[in-house]
This record gives C-alpha cells, structure tokens and sequence, in this order.
C-alpha cells in the first residue's frame, strides 16, 4: 500500500464516473440503480442546479426508523452538498474533508458542474499496489451475495 498517493495523486485521478437521479425518483429505484452499477452514491440533478447527494446511508436512515421504501422520493432525504471537491484537490485533502465532515463520499466540481464522484472506496484503491486493484476491480464485492452465501451456510 503506498500512502504517498495521498500527496501526489488529485482527485481528478481517483473519481469515478457517477450516476444520477431526479429528486422524484423512488427511493426503491435508487436503491436498484446503486445495487445494479455497485454504486454506494448518486448525485441529485435538483431543480436549482446545486449539487445534492443520495448515497447508501440515507437508505439505512429510512429502514433503521422502521420506515418503508414505498412511496418515499429521493427529495425527501439526500442531503445538499455543501462541500464538493475540486479536480485539484490531493487525494490527502478529499480524505481530511469527508474525516472531518463524517462524510465517505465527495461530489467532485469544476467550474460550478458535476464531474464525478470520489468516496473511500476509491482513495483507497488509489493507494493499492496495481495488482491489487485489478483484483478488486474485477472481482467486486457484492454484499447481496456476501449475505446470501452467510444465510445458506448457517442453516
């Protein structure tokens, strides 16, 4: 693991694409779009244009206050983006924002437009050895699986 790429390497280098939504989306629908692309964060296109995000949290939120899915929207629960990262940043200063904010993951800007995405997940694959990081790119983990295959082996 090479910790220098905190100092050395931007988010521009890190962040991923990222997927989008409305704020009238279901929060069933995001929930499937994040479980389809392994995704743990969808930016809000909010009618203001600010950047919102809705990420895997917010969905535990919901689920933990003994809440259904059904019928809620995105709208009612991302959270405004009152952070975002520049392209520039260092892959150190994205890690002492989202620590110091409590937050995993980063809506990158530039120029006032959402460009991507960087959450730990992606820092930490930055410091990886190559080798590493395509095993974990081609071998993703899939906590649906993760479970089932836990549920199946304790029965």
């Amino acid at each position: 693991m090479d910790s220098t790429v905190l100092q050395t390497a931007t988010v521009e280098q890190a962040m991923h694409a990222y997927d989008s939504v409305t704020p009238d989306t279901p929060l069933t629908e995001a929930a499937a779009i994040m479980r389809d692309h392994h995704g743990r964060a969808l930016v809000v296109e909010t009618a203001d244009g600010s950047p919102a995000i809705f990420t895997e949290h917010d969905i535990v939120k919901v689920v933990s206050r003994g809440e259904s899915l059904e019928g809620k929207t995105v709208g009612d629960h991302h959270t405004r983006v009152v952070i975002a990262a520049a392209r520039d940043w260092s892959l150190g200063h994205a890690v002492d924002t989202m620590n110091t904010g409590k937050f995993r993951h980063l809506v990158v800007v530039d120029e006032g437009r959402t460009v991507g995405v960087i959450g730990m997940r992606e820092i930490l694959l930055a410091m990886l050895e190559p080798a590493d990081q395509d095993f974990l790119l081609h071998h993703p983990f899939d906590s649906f699986v993760a479970v089932e295959t836990f549920l199946k082996a304790a029965v």
